[in-house]
């Protein structure tokens, strides 16, 4: 009825396109949906834009390492350490020095605190 058909021979020049190809089709897939989905913005299932998580981070700083927004502590000589935040960053502790330029002569960022 059916006549056996011939076995056809794998070359590695045909299995490395194959792997090639399929690696291929998964690339450009993750990156697909990574521009679809990276430009999206996060919210809640009420429909509101999630806490900003930086502002909670930057509370959490300042009450961990003693920080200060208004007038510096008595018992405090000069800070050495700031709360700031780097453009395209998160906030963090940063040497006074880093604070002293945003506030001092207006570099990029912005400073939330100073700490002893």
């Amino acid at each position: 009825m059916f006549a056996p058909q011939p076995r056809r021979r794998t070359t590695l020049k045909g299995t490395l396109a194959r792997t090639v190809a399929g690696n291929l089709v998964i690339a450009i897939a993750g990156v697909s949906s990574w521009l679809v989905f990276s430009g999206t913005s996060q919210v809640t299932a009420a429909g509101e834009p999630y806490p900003d998580r930086g502002l909670d981070r930057v509370h959490h700083l300042i009450e961990r390492h003693h920080c200060w927004t208004g007038e510096q502590p008595a018992d405090v000589e000069e800070p050495h350490r700031a709360v700031v935040t780097l453009p395209g960053g998160r906030p963090r502790m940063m040497p006074a020095d880093v604070g002293y330029g945003i506030w001092l002569y207006r570099e990029p960022g912005v400073l939330h605190a100073f700490c002893a």
